[in-house]
Protein backbone atom coordinates (compact mmCIF):
# COMPACT_ATOMS: atom_id res chain seq x y z
CA UNK A 1 0.00 0.00 0.00
CA UNK A 2 1.24 3.34 -0.85
CA UNK A 3 0.82 6.14 1.56
CA UNK A 4 -2.48 7.77 -0.60
CA UNK A 5 -4.57 4.37 0.12
CA UNK A 6 -3.86 4.82 3.58
CA UNK A 7 -5.22 8.72 4.06
CA UNK A 8 -7.83 8.80 5.47
CA UNK A 9 -11.18 10.57 4.51
CA UNK A 10 -10.81 13.13 6.82
CA UNK A 11 -7.34 13.97 5.58
CA UNK A 12 -8.65 15.30 2.29
CA UNK A 13 -10.08 19.05 1.59
CA UNK A 14 -11.90 20.33 -0.61
CA UNK A 15 -11.30 23.93 -2.72
CA UNK A 16 -13.43 25.72 -0.02
CA UNK A 17 -11.66 24.08 2.81
CA UNK A 18 -8.22 24.93 1.14
CA UNK A 19 -9.24 28.56 -0.07
CA UNK A 20 -10.17 29.34 3.73
CA UNK A 21 -8.15 27.75 5.74
CA UNK A 22 -5.22 29.26 3.47
CA UNK A 23 -6.86 32.62 2.17
CA UNK A 24 -6.05 32.15 -1.06
CA UNK A 25 -8.03 33.06 -4.22
CA UNK A 26 -9.53 30.43 -6.53
CA UNK A 27 -6.77 31.50 -9.16
CA UNK A 28 -3.95 30.79 -6.71
CA UNK A 29 -5.16 27.89 -5.65
CA UNK A 30 -5.31 26.98 -9.46
CA UNK A 31 -1.69 28.13 -10.03
CA UNK A 32 -0.27 26.19 -7.16
CA UNK A 33 -2.29 23.12 -8.70
CA UNK A 34 -0.98 23.72 -12.15
CA UNK A 35 2.58 24.41 -11.52
CA UNK A 36 2.70 20.95 -9.77
CA UNK A 37 3.52 22.82 -6.08
CA UNK A 38 0.25 21.03 -4.50
CA UNK A 39 -0.70 17.78 -5.38
CA UNK A 40 -4.73 16.90 -6.13
CA UNK A 41 -6.99 14.37 -6.44
CA UNK A 42 -10.14 14.80 -8.97
CA UNK A 43 -13.59 12.58 -8.95
CA UNK A 44 -15.58 14.23 -11.96
CA UNK A 45 -15.44 18.02 -11.49
CA UNK A 46 -14.54 18.06 -7.81
CA UNK A 47 -10.97 18.67 -6.25
CA UNK A 48 -9.58 17.45 -3.55
CA UNK A 49 -6.68 18.15 -1.61
CA UNK A 50 -4.49 16.30 1.25
CA UNK A 51 -4.46 18.21 4.52
CA UNK A 52 -0.29 16.94 4.73
CA UNK A 53 0.52 18.29 1.26
CA UNK A 54 -1.24 21.76 2.76
CA UNK A 55 0.81 21.80 5.62
CA UNK A 56 3.63 20.60 3.31
CA UNK A 57 3.55 23.47 1.12
CA UNK A 58 3.10 26.17 4.27
CA UNK A 59 6.39 24.55 5.37
CA UNK A 60 8.37 24.59 2.47
CA UNK A 61 7.44 28.39 2.27
CA UNK A 62 8.14 28.66 6.03
CA UNK A 63 10.23 31.83 6.44
CA UNK A 64 11.84 33.45 10.03
CA UNK A 65 12.51 37.28 9.76
CA UNK A 66 14.81 38.08 12.37
CA UNK A 67 15.15 41.76 13.37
Amino acid sequence: MNALELTPLEDWLDKQDVLQALHISSRTLQKLRSSGALPYSRIGNKIYYRRQDITQILSKNYTLNKK
